[in-house]
């Protein structure tokens, strides 16, 4: 089993409504893109892994972001769909995928730290690796009691975060692009994730970056900008945002 079989294995299938399509690209198709950009893949290799031709994905990105910007119940199966993307380029991270105490002293060091985002960068760790672990260990806690007992006492008294082992990035195409040819693929192998942009420098700059904007209700077509209404860009990237702040333990756990 591979190093990501895992977290592979925990993918369930998408819901009927993710099916339906914009420009042959499927709320699922249109996730597994965003999580591979997320990742720091390059645009036109993720597309190229897809089957995707770039001006077809930029009226399916525009249509979609329109209507998660609108419709809450839309933006509730497109985290989903994020999720399972995100857990389909899972890549090992020893010791915290399977050691409870490294996993625990992980999110002490992280909620102490003066600038999160540089541990993570001084590790290797994205986001993306952190919702992943989150998820797969609160799976863990659900099914094992006594799991989710002995993380509650490691995260009460944590030990020293040690050295960790991070595997290599792959981008593999999704489910959804086994239905197309491909389109325009690369002459060469996929280019190695971009450099990340400028990490936050302290706790209120990282709180700033991890801020999100909460899912429109009712009408707001008189809210933001004209060129916000228009294109609402970044919004995957925010809720991405909201689910990486979802890692922390609560506030009381982390100040004791």
């Amino acid at each position: 089993m591979g190093p990501g079989a895992k977290g592979m294995a925990a993918i369930t299938e998408p819901a009927a409504g993710a099916q339906e399509a914009s420009e042959g690209v499927s709320l699922a198709q249109y996730a597994a893109v965003r999580a591979a950009m997320s990742e720091g893949f390059p645009l036109a290799d993720v597309l190229a892994v897809e089957g995707l031709r770039p001006r077809a994905f930029a009226r399916a990105d525009l249509h979609w972001k329109q209507r998660l910007a609108t419709e809450p119940e839309l933006l509730a199966e497109f985290e989903e769909e994020l999720a399972r993307a995100e857990d389909w380029l899972d890549r090992p991270i020893e010791p915290l995928a399977d050691d409870a105490a490294a996993w625990a002293s992980f999110l002490a060091a992280f909620g102490a730290h003066p600038a999160p985002f540089e541990l993570l960068q001084e590790q290797r760790v994205g986001m993306n690796d952190i919702a992943r672990l989150r998820r797969r260990w609160a799976r863990r806690a659900e099914e094992d009691a006594e799991l989710g007992e002995l993380l509650a006492e490691l995260r009460a008294k944590p030990g020293e975060l040690g050295p960790l082992r991070v595997g290599p990035q792959v981008l593999r195409p999704s489910r959804g692009a086994s239905a197309r040819g491909p389109a325009g693929a690369p002459t060469s192998q996929p280019s190695a994730p971009a450099a990340w942009p400028r990490p936050p420098r302290g706790p209120r700059d990282a709180a700033e970056a991890l801020t999100v904007q909460a899912p429109p209700r009712g009408n707001r077509a008189t809210r933001g900008s004209p060129s916000q209404r228009r294109n609402p860009r970044g919004l995957p990237e925010l809720w991405h945002r909201r689910d990486a702040l979802r890692t922390l333990p609560p506030s009381s756990e982390r100040h004791r």
